[in-house]
């Protein structure tokens, strides 16, 4: 009889078990996040985000100023549609290093912090806006520097493109050799 009652009470544990594993991974699955990078789109019903990028920034020969350059600039829309009622779409602008190029070491990169970043958010029929205006950043890795959304209820495309600018910050000292200035190369893309 203790044997039966123990049969049955390890029985439904497990029954248990399974349940909250299943209900877990079920919920894994729906919750599941994607990150994009070049022409990524996210599809699902009549929610759809699409991601377009522009040029890289290139600054060979690049000295420190006060503010940056309008010629360097890196240009990216980001357009959708979230006609779901009831949640908005998330997405998010993030910051990370390149590689460091060949015949160059990371002791030789221009540091992180010396690095100022400019974010200007243009939607159609609206003004710019600087969302942010000469940042800088301790680490470039992975660094989330804006978050914006796609509103539930959005029956019409909305589609809103970034410019990011980026300078050397006109305090960083990169030394004189023989009386000229040093020059380094620096650039970010997607």
């Amino acid at each position: 009889m203790k044997n039966k009652k123990r049969n049955i009470i390890l029985m439904c544990i497990l029954i248990v078990l399974v349940l909250l594993v299943s209900i877990g991974i079920t919920y894994a699955f729906y919750s599941y996040s994607k990150t994009g990078s070049s022409n990524s789109q996210l599809v699902v019903g009549d929610i759809y985000m699409h991601y377009k990028e522009g040029n890289a920034i290139n600054m060979p020969n690049a000295m420190p100023s006060a503010t940056y350059d309008p010629s360097k600039v890196f240009e990216f829309t980001i357009d959708g549609k979230n006609t779901y009622t009831e949640k908005d779409i998330w997405y998010e602008i993030i910051l990370t290093r390149g590689e460091v190029p060949e015949g160059k070491t990371e002791e030789n990169r221009i540091k992180d912090k010396d690095l100022k970043f400019t974010l200007i958010e243009t939607k159609k029929g609206e003004d710019p806006k600087t969302v942010l205006n000469g940042v800088s950043y301790d680490n470039l890795i992975n660094k989330r520097i804006w978050v914006n959304t796609i509103p539930k209820n959005t029956n019409d495309k909305i589609e809103i493109t970034y410019q990011l600018y980026m300078w050397i910050s006109d305090e960083t000292v990169i030394g004189e050799i023989e009386g000229e200035s040093d020059t380094v190369d620096y650039s970010i893309s997607e």
